[in-house]
């Protein structure tokens, strides 16, 4: 292995190892001219040599994890796995039954699709899509830990739930009356607090703790304290979402959990990204 990098360092053209000695502070871009030209390109290969080497023990995780999941089958029974999981925990209340022929699995590299942009975790993933007459559920499913990296749950409303209208007002001054539906009961129970959802958020991702934070969102002109941790999940239905930090994660990287109403619908969303933080 060492021969080999050796020879690929070897090979490289002198301005593009110049270019990454500079990059990398080791050559000045002007005073080092008058030195050794022998010396300087010793010292970024010395440099670049041990760049490639941490990069290569940064990544036994990637390169040699043998996966849990290696099929879309296995994938697909994990996700159910994962469904009782969360139920059991009373982060959601969902009974879902796939169909089979609606069901859409494919996997994705590291981060290099969609939500996984901004995921810490650099496993290549399975994205799964179930659905039944009831509920369309999206996430994407960790290949190496088996755990749900992010969750999308949509409950079609039914008929008998609760139906509200909300203005709203368009571009050109008019309005139009939106008709809304709250069944968030069919994704949450109605006595879950913020709180308790964290605590079992914490637990499923193996998080030590949580600590919830204000939200900000310019787009939707929010500027919100941190939630009480005995106040309803339900309640932030159409609101501002819950902003939380669990103590173990990446530092500084927030986790968000949404719960909005689209056409006909409700939808529960839980992870790092909010759709437009």
């Amino acid at each position: 292995m060492g021969e080999k990098i050796m020879e690929a360092i070897n090979g490289i053209r002198d301005e593009y190892v110049e270019s990454a000695g500079k990059f990398l502070g080791r050559i000045e871009p002007e005073s080092g001219a008058g030195r050794p030209g022998g010396r300087r390109r010793g010292w970024v290969k010395i440099v670049l040599i041990a760049a490639v080497i941490a990069s290569l023990l940064s990544l036994p995780a990637y390169a040699l994890t043998e996966y849990l999941l290696n099929s879309p089958e296995q994938a697909q029974k994990q996700a159910l796995e994962e469904v009782d999981r969360l139920n059991e925990l009373g982060i959601i209340q969902v009974n879902l039954e796939p169909d089979q022929e609606a069901t859409k699995i494919f996997k994705t590299q590291g981060q290099e699709l969609g939500l996984d942009f901004f995921h810490r975790i650099i496993y290549p993933n399975y994205h799964v899509q179930l659905f039944d007459g009831k509920y369309k559920f999206v996430t994407q499913l960790d290949m190496a830990s088996g755990k749900l990296q992010f969750i999308s749950i949509t409950a079609k409303a039914d008929e008998e739930d609760r139906v509200y209208q909300e203005e709203n007002s368009l571009p050109d001054g008019s309005s139009q009356t939106l008709t809304r539906y709250d069944n968030t009961d069919d994704l949450v129970s109605p006595e879950l607090t913020v709180g308790e959802l964290c605590a079992a958020l914490a637990e499923y991702w193996g998080f030590e703790g949580y600590t919830l934070s204000g939200t900000e969102n310019t787009d939707y002109g929010w500027d919100t304290e941190a939630p009480a941790e005995d106040s309803l999940v339900k309640d932030i239905l159409d609101g501002p979402y819950i902003t939380v930090y669990f103590d173990g994660d990446q530092e500084g990287v927030p986790m968000y959990v949404e719960l909005y109403t689209v056409s006909g619908a409700t939808v529960m969303s839980i992870g790092t990204n909010h759709l437009v933080g």
